[in-house]
């Protein structure tokens, strides 16, 4: 019998066998569960991320749209094509994420080319008085002209981009361009680029939207 006994272990023993196991079958789908979050999370944030950048690119598909519902509305009313875009492979820049300061360089750049790209050549025969030099000068000049009641946050808007535009890439840090970017909400020289060329594509799309308002 004792021998017997002996092949057994004590019920001391037994229950806290019964412990361990059940101890580490807890720490098993406590592991699992977290495992389980972790993936959850990461393809909720990898989620975001693509809506997020799908949100983007559509509206710099909305401002090629609108761009080109402008110019037929120009040309339509006045015989002026009013955005004479140069290089189309500028689409490929204002598609691609603004992640950082690097990318938002590029990104300013790019858009600003496409104000410096306003026609004020045609811009200038369908005016009574000649502006100053300056793209957005000739198309402010043209709605004074045109469309007296006009909202003046259209101009101030495309002001507001060449105005954060002359900081980079030579970071002349003027209090015209720092004020350009806190009046976007955003600070300097702790800045969010990524938060601020939202704001900034917005802002040039809200313009050409009322544009195209005007003009229809």
């Amino acid at each position: 019998m004792e021998n017997f006994c002996r092949h057994f272990p004590s019920p001391g023993s037994y229950l806290d066998l019964i412990n361990s196991r059940i101890k580490d079958e807890e720490n098993k789908l406590i592991c699992d569960a977290k495992r389980e979050v972790d993936i959850f999370q990461k393809q909720s944030e990898s989620n975001i991320l693509r809506d997020e950048r799908k949100e983007k690119k559509l509206i710099v598909s909305e401002i090629m749209e609108k761009i080109d519902s402008i110019n037929l509305l120009m040309k339509k009313n006045y015989k002026v094509k009013l955005f004479d875009i140069q290089e189309q492979k500028i689409w490929n820049s204002l598609f691609e994420p603004c992640q950082d300061k690097k990318d938002f360089v590029l990104h300013i750049t790019a858009l600003s080319s496409l104000v410096d790209w306003i026609n004020i050549k045609e811009l200038k025969d369908s005016l009574k008085i000649e502006s100053k030099n300056g793209s957005i000068n000739y198309l402010e000049r043209f709605l004074q002209e045109k469309y007296s009641n006009y909202d003046l946050n259209i101009i101030k808007r495309l002001r507001r981009i060449f105005s954060i535009r002359k900081m980079f890439p030579v970071h002349i840090d003027t209090k015209e361009s720092i004020k350009a970017i806190e009046e976007l909400g955003e600070s300097y020289p702790s800045t969010n680029y990524e938060k601020l060329w939202d704001k900034i594509l917005l802002d040039f799309y809200a313009s050409l939207r009322q544009l195209e308002e005007i003009l229809s």
